[in-house]
């Protein structure tokens, strides 16, 4: 499922009924936003709320595709530059 592909990046997320997951990305929340930004991939982000957190809306099974793989590339580009997620504590 997508939520395992989450745990396999390595994100801690919060359980969710509704159409959107919230995802814990530390300090680097901005950098998540800004790197799936220049994607196309539009996420709010929530840390003015709940500290760290980027909201993600579930959308067609081809967005969400989308998603997962530009999140896995934004993902790896950042542990590239400083080990994220083990570095995402704050």
């Amino acid at each position: 499922s997508d939520l395992d592909e989450l745990r396999r990046l390595g994100l801690t997320y919060g359980s969710s009924d509704a159409n959107f997951v919230l995802i814990d990305f530390g300090a680097r929340h901005r950098a998540i936003r800004d790197l799936l930004a220049e994607r196309g991939i539009l996420v709010r982000d929530r840390d003015y709320e709940i500290s760290g957190n980027v909201r993600f809306t579930v959308g067609t099974l081809a967005q969400t595709r989308t998603l997962i793989r530009e999140l896995r590339r934004a993902v790896h580009q950042l542990a590239q530059k400083d080990g994220f997620p083990r570095g995402a504590s704050r």
